[in-house]
């Protein structure tokens, strides 16, 4: 039996969980068949789809006296090359190389979560000894003092207007005010605003021949609206 032979003994490999996928397949665990006499013979069916493919059902039937019917040496036979063609092709250097990058696109994405939400996110956050801490409390009243400027400071207030509440949200509106100058300009995002910004902005985003225009809730008048790039280069408040 040279395919059990590659399983390891206790331990985690491709070649155990195939085995343990066959057997699941063989008695699923919605029912009780490892409670009952049938435990066995399910899992010796198991052992020989997996060490002599599936036409095993036929040389059982022939061991035992019986005539194997036609249609079960057929669909043995066409599983068993199904099968074999699964194998070469997952062997094969372009799908290992995909599910390389597959491997590192999802160990990238992992650690981007992690560093983004804090390690209460990160792998085996469990077994780290906990390091949480009581804030102390304020020293005193909290106060708010007027900000110190001079006759050559010129100080300029930034407003924003986005699809969304989330990191990946694109800015819908950029505003800004210096003294008596102003500056706004609303922006066409690529992607569709959040109802829920709808509701506190007031603008929408609707597709008209494939070109996605912005207006506000209950108009049908498109905004006066240029890309990110240019209302960032184009923006002055004097």
């Amino acid at each position: 039996m040279p395919k059990m032979n590659k399983l390891a003994n206790h331990g985690s490999s491709q070649a155990n969980e195939s085995f343990n996928n066959t057997v699941v397949s063989k008695q699923p665990k919605s029912r009780s068949y490892a409670s009952s006499g049938s435990f066995s013979f399910r899992v010796g069916a198991a052992v020989a789809q997996q060490t002599i493919g599936y036409t095993y059902v036929s040389k059982v039937c022939t061991e035992a006296g019986l005539s194997p019917s036609r249609h079960a040496e057929m669909l043995g036979r066409k599983m068993d090359g199904k099968r074999k063609r699964e194998s070469l092709r997952k062997s094969s250097k372009p799908v290992k190389r995909r599910r390389l990058e597959l491997s590192q696109l999802r160990s990238s994405k992992q650690s981007a979560v992690e560093v983004r939400e804090g390690p209460q996110y990160g792998s085996e956050c469990a077994l780290r000894p906990s390091d949480d801490h009581v804030l102390p409390p304020p020293s005193g009243p909290v106060s708010c003092k007027p900000l110190e400027t001079s006759k050559d400071t010129n100080l300029v207030f930034f407003d924003l207007e986005t699809t969304g509440f989330g990191n990946c949200a694109e800015i819908v509106q950029l505003a800004a005010q210096s003294g008596s100058n102003t500056f706004s300009q609303y922006v066409v995002p690529e992607k569709s605003i959040h109802p829920k910004a709808t509701e506190k902005i007031g603008l929408t985003v609707t597709v008209v021949n494939g070109q996605g225009r912005l207006q506000r809730v209950g108009s049908k008048e498109p905004l006066q609206s240029v890309t990110l790039h240019d209302a960032i280069t184009t923006s002055s408040v004097g």
